[in-house]
């Protein structure tokens, strides 16, 4: 893996010192991961934000583990029903504290609305992390093979996987979730996974094409190291930046895609419940009860939203070619410098630190 700090130059060299490479100057590669990813505001919030979803969803209404039930905090099952407690199932939350019994409503039959998103959004989460995990590891072996070896393997693997690319996505889903969604979250998951790795690894592909003739890869084969080694400890943390954010968007597509299933009628079944089953049944009371249709849309765009974020912050966190080098000042900025802000300090012929940026800026 290339390191960031190799191209700092030694003291006393006369070259310039960029003010990204002074930043990083004596921290190791983990600590300069870290520092790139807290700074990333967007992928913390939207961290914080997926967690604490995880930890409301899995402790509120309880879960299975191989047949062990752990029980939740709250009081009301996502499969019982109870009585209507105000008419139509409206929400017993009266703002701002007043939560009642059912906040978020209940059902024609009384469901506890709050109770079934909860249970929507574990099964969302399991098939997220499932579905990456399993496409994940099989796109990236995939594809490094292809690209690293190519000839013989190149094709036949290449040709396997512009024959999985073909299909739609939804028929080979709704084939997949009508066989297998009868057996349980995780089974649905593992299978739609097995289908779903052509796209990162054909990414995978053509990244490992290009770097698999740098010349630290020649330098690594010529100190005699395998080329299981070159692989994974060479090329493979170079390409880290585009397998983060491409198995990001994957577990966030293995949401929307088990969301369009169960709509459809081909995911989770009956007597579970996932968010896109939610948004199913009770469409046609969009218009007259919109609380059972807005919490579960809702949760569906946040996760989403989250995994996209949080995977743009590891991006430029791991990738060691990421140079994020300080662009010019903003028009806020300048506005603020030309009217003599503080942002500025003149003093007679010293160059000032503000202008800094603009100097070593490519």
């Amino acid at each position: 893996m290339t390191n960031p700090l190799a191209s700092i130059p030694p003291e006393g060299s006369g070259e310039i010192i960029t003010i990204e490479q002074q930043d990083v100057a004596g921290l190791s590669q983990g600590a300069i991961v870290r520092r790139r990813f807290v700074r990333h505001v967007g992928a913390m919030v939207s961290l914080a934000v997926l967690i604490l979803l995880v930890i409301v969803a899995f402790t509120s209404v309880g879960f299975n583990i191989f047949g062990l039930k752990i029980p939740g905090w709250w009081p009301y099952d996502y499969t019982n029903y109870f009585p209507i407690e105000r008419k139509g199932g409206a929400p017993t939350w009266d703002l701002p504290f007043n939560f009642g019994n059912h906040p978020l409503g209940q059902d024609d039959i009384g469901h506890d609305v709050f109770a079934q998103v909860m249970r929507g959004t574990q099964q969302s989460i399991i098939i997220m992390v499932v579905y990456g995990f399993v496409a994940g590891v099989i796109g990236v072996v995939v594809g490094a093979i292809a690209g690293f070896f190519r000839g013989r393997a190149d094709t036949l693997l290449m040709r396997l996987t512009d024959v999985i690319i073909i299909v739609p996505v939804v028929l080979l889903g709704a084939v997949i979730g009508r066989t297998f969604g009868s057996l349980g979250v995780f089974v649905l998951a593992l299978t739609l996974g097995a289908f779903g790795w052509a796209v990162l690894a054909r990414l995978v592909r053509g990244e490992f094409l290009s770097l698999r003739e740098r010349e630290f890869v020649d330098a690594a084969r010529v100190a005699g190291a395998s080329n299981m080694r070159i692989i994974f400890r060479h090329i493979l943390p170079n390409t880290a930046g585009v397998l983060i954010v491409n198995i990001s968007l994957t577990m966030s597509g293995a949401i929307l895609l088990e969301a369009a299933l169960s709509y459809l009628g081909f995911g989770i079944n009956p007597p579970d419940v996932s968010l896109g089953q939610i948004l199913s049944h009770y469409q046609s009371a969009f218009a007259t009860r919109p609380w059972l249709f807005w919490w579960p849309g809702l949760l569906l765009i946040i996760i989403v939203l989250a995994i996209n974020f949080i995977g743009d912050g590891l991006r430029d966190a791991f990738d060691p070619r990421q140079r994020r080098m300080p662009a010019k000042p903003g028009p806020y900025r300048e506005l603020a410098q030309i009217l003599g802000s503080p942002f500025r300090r003149r003093g007679g012929g010293d160059t000032v630190a503000a202008d800094a940026p603009d100097k070593v800026r490519d």
